[in-house]
Formats: structure tokens, sequence, C-alpha cells
């Protein structure tokens, strides 16, 4: 069967990238033939750094961090692009929704896929793209995994939000918010819950793609710390459980963190995943953080985001029984010490991809 699949896929992000190639792959082997819509809107787009030249001097000393940190962004953005022409098999570039109109891909079903590509706050949570507003109508429609990333949405948007699903097949969802928005705020079925893409895959494919970033793991243990937001709980965390066990700390993603014996703000994919498999611990307020310190078998704590947005990883972890996962700078230290039970864990993870897996195969059938 022809399969394209729509997500946040060109997102400068290790979890965007990684769900995306995660959910081509599962349906690529399984014989279907799969494309993944390689969209790029303005807002989505990498805008490489400014020439020194042409910045101006009274705006010098700003320009001059922003260009730094630009520096690394885009060596990321060529990291991250290559990642994508290696795992995850791209439509021809489409770069604005009235193109997609006038030539959309052909495909058997459209699936629109995991992350927050539904999600109000952002940009592509009211583009009709995410909600797979284009092409034949008579083409099956379904979602996988797809997030709100909120746990809830302003009334006034019900009544788009409402037009724009309904046009769908077959809902799921990555969070019981998210099935509570369709299925009770919005009146339509209530969708399936179902785990993320990454989980479709085991954990073979991802020790292959980790042995590529495998070279640049520290030798002696660490804590990693992946951290959007700069929390301030993060770093006390990841501090005091390097203290009790005598750890350097690690930090992986765009920002530098002053506390970390190393900031790695240049790393692939394959290299984010093998510092997640190398670490003693990971310290993270980042869902696919959590997610690949699971499926490596790895101690982790989450923090909550500042932002709020943490309904996806207190859903995640309440339906893995592992509440206790989530702390703050006010833990006690002998509870930040203690080891994730995956003797206990792996059974539910594999029960809960076994019923997601389903979901996919009869939702694409029909």
């Amino acid at each position: 069967m022809k399969i394209v699949t729509v997500t946040c896929s060109n997102a400068e992000n290790y979890g965007a990238r990684l769900q995306a190639a995660a959910l081509a792959a599962r349906l690529c082997h399984e014989g279907h033939d799969v494309h993944v819509l390689d969209y790029r809107p303005w807002y989505m787009r990498f805008y490489p750094r400014p020439a020194l030249r042409h910045i101006s001097w009274r705006n010098l000393p700003r320009e001059l961090w922003r260009w730094r940190y630009n520096t690394h962004a885009q060596r990321r953005h060529e990291l991250f692009d290559d990642f994508s022409r290696r795992y995850i098999p791209l439509t021809p570039e489409i770069r604005n929704l009235k193109d997609l109109r006038e030539n959309p891909p052909v495909a058997d079903v459209f699936i629109a896929g995991s992350d927050q590509i539904w999600n109000p706050q952002f940009r592509n949570g009211s583009d009709p793209t995410f909600f797979l507003e284009f092409g034949d109508r008579s083409t099956r429609r379904i979602s996988y995994a797809a997030s709100f990333g909120v746990d809830s949405v302003d009334v006034s948007l019900l009544g788009s939000l409402r037009e724009h699903l309904s046009g769908f097949h077959k809902i799921s969802v990555r969070e019981s918010a998210a099935r509570r928005i369709v299925g009770l705020d919005l009146g339509l079925p209530t969708p399936d819950l179902v785990l993320d893409p990454v989980f479709l895959q085991p954990r073979d494919y991802w020790e292959n793609i980790a042995d590529e970033g495998s070279m640049t793991v520290p030798a002696s243990p660490y804590i990693l710390v992946y951290d959007f937001m700069r929390s301030k709980d993060v770093k006390r965390v990841a501090k005091r459980i390097a203290k009790a066990g005598s750890y350097k700390i690690v930090s992986v993603g765009p920002h530098r963190m002053s506390y970390a014996s190393e900031n790695r703000r240049e790393a692939s994919p394959a290299e984010f995943l093998a510092l997640i498999r190398g670490a003693s611990c990971i310290v993270s307020n980042s869902f696919h953080g959590t997610a690949f310190a699971m499926i490596f078998n790895r101690d982790f704590f989450v923090v909550m985001r500042e932002d709020g947005l943490n309904d996806r990883m207190t859903d995640f972890l309440g339906r893995m029984n592992l509440n206790d996962r989530i702390v703050d700078a006010r833990t006690p230290v002998h509870q930040l010490l203690d080891r994730v039970d995956y003797e206990v864990l792996a059974p539910i993870i594999d029960m809960a991809t076994a019923e997601s897996a389903n979901y996919l195969f009869k939702a694409i059938e029909g």
C-alpha cells in the first residue's frame, strides 16, 4: 500500500526527526511503500546566520551572541538533514500549502503522524496541512499518536478543530488529554490511545543508529542532561545526582549549560542516542529524552517544564506506573538514587507497543 505520513519531520529537534524515521521504517518493514511529506513552510525553515559584514555596529553585542549561537545551529542543521536523507524517505520538498494542494502526493493512505502536530500554541497547530486537508478526498486519512501538547483547548478553537478532524477515518492520539479533547470537547468518536512511534521499533534498530555516534561518548560515568528550558530544577537535580554518585555532567542540546563538564551543542541524532545509551542517568524535561532512556533501559528522572507543556510526560509516566520518576529540586537524594525496575516495566511497554501496532495496521486497512 502507498502511504504518505505528515509530521514535523524538519524541526531542529531530536524527537521530531527520530519519531518520523521510526514510523516510516515500521511501515516499510510491513511491506508498504512509504514517504514522509517534506513540508517546509516559512515557519519551519532554517535560516542561516547572516554574514558579519551585514551586522550593524549599533546591534553588534547582541548580534555577535546570536551569530555564535547560530554557528552551532548551522552545524546541527547540517547533521539533522544528513540524518533525514539517510533515514527518512522524503517526498520532493513542498514549501507552502498552495503548492501542496496544487500538486499533492498520491497515496492510498495519508497518516497525520506523531509529535505536537496539533498544538494550538504552535503555527503548525492551525496549518491545514497537518490535518491532511489536501489531495484526493477519497484517500483514507488516519492519525497515529498525534498530540495537542496541551491539556485543554480554548473553546473558541473547538469549532475549527472539529471541522479539521471531521475528515479523518480513524484517529489515535498520544495522551489522555488529547483523547478527552477529541471525544468530549469536539464530540467526535473517542480516539485510540497509542504509544509514540519510537516504541514501534525494536531496541536493535536504535542501537544501530546509536553506534554511529558511539565514538564521542565519554569514557567516564556521566549524568546526561537534556533540557529545553535552561531549568533551575534540572540543574539542581543533575548536580545532586552527580555529587552523590561522583558523576560528571554532560549536556546535549542547543543551549550551553554552565554547570556541565561538557556541552554537546552540535550533536547529531545518532550522537544523541549514543549519549543516552551510555549515560548512568538521564535528567530531562523532554518526552523523547525520557522515551529513549526507557528504550535503552537507563535510569532517568523527569523535571516538569516551566511552560506547562507537561501533559505528554505526566500521562505517559502514569500509564507506565512511573510517577516516582517525576522530581524537582526538593526531592530527597535517596529517591534520586533509586533505580528503574525494567523487569517490571518491560512487559508493560511490550503490551502497549503491541496494542499500538495493532491499531496502526487495522486503521490502515480500514
